[in-house]
């Protein structure tokens, strides 16, 4: 009799550890995957503001032979490779270059002879978009995450871990972000 109570016990304790345990998992691996989601756009936003960056050397590149002057217009924007910046600093300079080459396009017709440039600057708008989307998204699972890590019990989890919060990509999204969660 003495036995079955032991092994009774033990299994009640077993049972205990088992879900408790499960529990765990289950709250950890909804953290994971919400940070993976996050990682995932912000690697995105990194290879577009590369690809943006890239397209915009070569519409300045043909600004340049094209017009055949050397502008001071852009000296930010050839500076971005040498500086260490977020991307957040990084989009700044790529759009106020982006609205520079715009408006020199506005102001000097012969651009428009150049097929290539054309299609450069399309491109360029296509990435804007895509940017918008993938901040968008950012943005949503940096929310969820800074909230799973201080929502119980992934706050514990979150803590034991070292998970460290994450700040949102635009400040207009931030505002909006504390409203709706």
């Amino acid at each position: 009799m003495y036995i079955l109570e032991v092994l009774l016990v033990l299994a009640i304790v077993t049972l205990i550890f088992c879900v408790i345990a499960l529990f765990v998992v289950i709250n950890y691996n909804s953290i994971v995957e919400v940070l993976y989601k996050v990682n995932v756009s912000e690697n995105k936003i990194t290879e577009t503001l590369k690809n943006k960056q890239d397209l915009l050397s070569r519409a300045i590149n043909i600004i340049e032979k094209q017009l055949k002057i050397d502008t001071k217009v852009f000296d930010e924007f050839k500076k971005i490779n040498s500086n260490n910046l977020r991307n957040n600093e990084k989009d700044l300079i790529l759009n106020s270059t982006f609205n520079e080459v715009k408006r020199i396009s506005e102001d000097y017709d012969e651009l428009d002879k150049v097929k290539s440039y054309s299609g450069i600057i399309k491109d360029i708008e296509e990435c804007d978009c895509l940017l918008g989307g993938v901040k968008t998204m950012n943005n949503k699972y940096v929310a969820i995450y800074n909230k799973y890590l201080k929502a119980f019990p992934k706050n514990i989890i979150s803590k034991f871990k070292r998970f460290k919060s994450k700040s949102l990509y635009d400040l207009e999204f931030k505002k909006e972000a504390e409203i709706t969660i």
